[in-house]
């Protein structure tokens, strides 16, 4: 249990993130629900890096509530120094992955996608706010903003190109 009892949960974010539909739409698994799309990446940067909409600091609140549940949990201590590694192995494989005009998302992914897998860490698979991101993720999106206050509203999430099976509206 390298990564506490829900390692299985963050060895498949850690599979997405080495080889995973980056940025590459896809309509596995089905419609993606409760997603606004957009199709402009010029938007989609505004959206996400815009401060009056907020998006970098939804993402550190929810990333502070599994915070809470990590230091509340006893057990998941002794997993700290192997999730803390992680971080490192996204780099090293987003950096080779995302290239061109996404290179300018780096951060963000590598952030997204460790949050993700250290949620899981914590929280196992319970659909929540970063599992919503990693399904996104896994559809081949960038998650790039909130529509209305959450919890309410709906996820904005930035494809390079627009499926119509992707979405149930």
């Amino acid at each position: 249990m390298k990564y506490g009892p829900n390692t299985a949960l963050v060895e498949e974010v850690i599979n997405f993130v080495k080889s995973g539909n980056l940025l590459v739409p896809t309509n596995k698994d089905g419609a993606l629900k409760n997603v606004h799309i957009i199709i402009d990446f010029e938007r989609a940067k505004a959206l996400a890096w815009d401060e009056e909409y907020g998006w970098t600091d939804r993402r550190e609140n929810e990333m502070s509530k599994v915070m809470e549940d990590y230091y509340e949990t006893e057990d998941l201590k002794e997993y700290k120094e192997e999730l803390d590694k992680l971080l490192d192995t996204f780099v090293m494989y987003l950096r080779r992955r995302l290239k061109g005009m996404y290179s300018e998302i780096f951060d963000d992914v590598v952030a997204d996608l460790y949050n993700c897998a250290f949620n899981r860490a914590v929280n196992g698979n319970d659909y929540n706010f970063f599992e919503q991101l990693f399904e996104v993720y896994r559809k081949g999106g960038w998650p790039c903003g909130w529509q209305d206050n959450h919890p309410q509203g709906k996820l904005t999430a930035y494809f390079p190109s627009i499926n119509s099976s992707l979405t149930n509206e």
